[in-house]
């Protein structure tokens, strides 16, 4: 699955994605009783994600960004809002790549945007980096 399958999902978060989710989730390894139990914490944490990412856009579509010398209010927004998705889009890679059943055991008390801002790094755009953002 591409990153382009990543970001329809992305894109439309909030929208019952289930089948998309199990097709891209990759083949977990380890003991039984390790995979059941990173199976249960993966799918919370794409959950977390999507509900994060959500919340993060409204943010950034009710925030009013002043006008920079090179960019417009609206402009600056977009690009912000740009930025978020693709950072968001570099995570759910993780999903795809992240087989072993104790990394989601790892990060299972971890919150979705430290899971955003150390998996989505660095990425190829315009900036150097994602922005760090809380919750």
């Amino acid at each position: 699955m591409s990153l382009v399958c990543y970001t329809k999902v992305v894109r439309n978060s909030g929208t019952d994605k289930t089948n998309e989710v199990d097709e891209m989730l990759a083949t977990l390894t380890g003991t039984p009783k390790q995979v059941a139990w990173a199976e249960t914490i993966r799918e919370r944490k794409f959950l977390e994600m999507q509900a994060h990412h959500s919340e993060q856009r409204v943010r950034i579509a009710d925030y009013e960004y002043e006008d920079t010398e090179k960019y417009t209010g609206e402009q600056v927004k977009q690009i912000v809002m740009d930025t978020l998705d693709n950072c968001v889009v570099k995570a759910y890679a993780l999903y795809e790549s992240k087989a072993p059943a104790s990394f989601w055991i790892d990060v299972r008390n971890w919150k979705a945007y430290e899971i955003i801002n150390k998996y989505s790094r660095p990425f190829p755009s315009r900036f150097t980096a994602c922005p760090k953002y809380r919750g």
